[in-house]
């Protein structure tokens, strides 16, 4: 079987080749890059990220969306460190109960 994947640079597409190569599963590894192309820059390639996937590996954060998550972290329900050291406590010692007969 083969599976052609699209990397959006060369150093991405180096490092995948070389996590490919290292599974037990995998045949063979074919790398061929692709010429520089200011069009077909990772930059250029970019979009506005959804809800469901702004956590891309390799690609950066504009800074809107920097902006944006700082805003919904701070908007967002906070604790006390007690607090979560507390509920941290009893979600283990739950755990412990749990597993640990």
């Amino acid at each position: 079987m083969t599976l052609i994947v699209e990397t959006n640079d060369n150093a991405n597409a180096k490092m995948l080749a070389a996590m490919l190569r290292n599974l037990n599963f995998v045949t063979a590894v074919t790398w061929k890059p692709e010429k520089k192309n200011k069009q077909n820059s990772s930059i250029a390639k970019q979009k506005t990220l959804t809800d469901e996937d702004w956590i891309l590996p390799g690609r950066p954060a504009t800074d809107e969306e920097i902006e944006l998550m700082l805003d919904e972290c701070e908007q967002g329900i906070s604790i006390s460190a007690e607090e979560s050291k507390e509920n941290n406590f009893k979600q283990f010692k739950a755990w412990q109960k749990k597993n640990l007969k």
